[in-house]
């Protein structure tokens, strides 16, 4: 008999920032408060306005993770965390 194993995978990571009032937000999973037409893209910022997210892409490497990963606005990690701080100095 054989049993099937699947490993769960991580939510995703998701930064973005608001063009209109210029504030950087990173969620991990659901994205709240989603636009109607792009639930997967678009969440409502704090000013009322839409907020785009990208998913994060990380790269490791021997670069020492510092200020300018943790308060990143883009959504690309260049840097030994991997990602795991990758603009955490906005998170709510």
């Amino acid at each position: 008999m054989r049993t099937a194993f699947t490993v769960a995978t991580p939510p995703a990571i998701r930064v973005g920032k608001c063009k209109s009032c210029g504030a950087v937000r990173r969620i991990e999973g659901e994205i709240p408060n989603p636009h109607s037409f792009y639930p997967t893209e678009y969440g409502r910022c704090a000013c009322g306005k839409y907020l785009k997210y990208a998913i994060l892409k990380a790269a490791r490497n021997d670069t020492k993770c510092d200020s300018r990963c943790v308060n990143a606005s883009s959504a690309v990690c260049n840097c030994s965390c991997g990602g795991a701080n990758h603009a955490t100095g906005f998170c709510l």
